[in-house]
């Protein structure tokens, strides 16, 4: 009997584990899911990642923007919420948010139709400041995950390289 209860303790541990990659991109490295790829782009500030298996629509995008000078990095929630100015009246609130790595910043989560489509989607942009830069990390999808288990694992292992 306690066999059959630990065999049925193991497959269930295993069915819930999703293996990860190692990302390196722009002087950062976080994790994503095995099944995840960038899309090819020759630009080395902006990548997008999708699940092979794409059914909710899904992207992971991180941008590595430059700081402009004067520019005031001690509301960055305010930063995060000025950028969001073309959603109009439905503009949302950004919340302080910080992750294991010592980055400091915030995140605004938002709905949204895209120009062109009837489709809602559904986005997460956090916003970090790393030394002279700004980190954007964006999590779109048309049917999002509803522990939004892909983003957090990406803010859960994102760091400087």
């Amino acid at each position: 009997m306690r066999f059959w209860l630990l065999l049925c303790f193991v497959v269930a541990a295993c069915a819930d584990y999703h293996s990860s990659q190692q990302i390196q991109f722009s002087s950062l490295s976080f994790e994503l899911p095995d099944s995840w790829a960038a899309t090819s782009t020759s630009n080395p500030t902006y990548r997008m990642w999708v699940p092979a298996d794409n059914q909710r629509h899904e992207s992971i995008v991180l941008i590595r923007a430059g700081v402009a000078a004067g520019t005031p990095l001690d509301n960055v929630g305010q930063l995060l919420e000025d950028a969001q100015d073309g959603l109009g009246p439905n503009r949302p609130t950004a919340t302080v948010t910080a992750i294991g790595a010592g980055l400091q910043g915030s995140r605004v989560e938002f709905d949204f139709v895209p120009p062109g489509t009837r489709d809602t989607y559904h986005r997460v942009h956090a916003l970090f400041v790393d030394g002279d830069s700004f980190i954007h990390v964006l999590y779109t999808a048309k049917n999002a995950e509803s522990d939004l288990s892909t983003f957090a694992g990406v803010l859960r292992t994102l760091h400087a390289t």
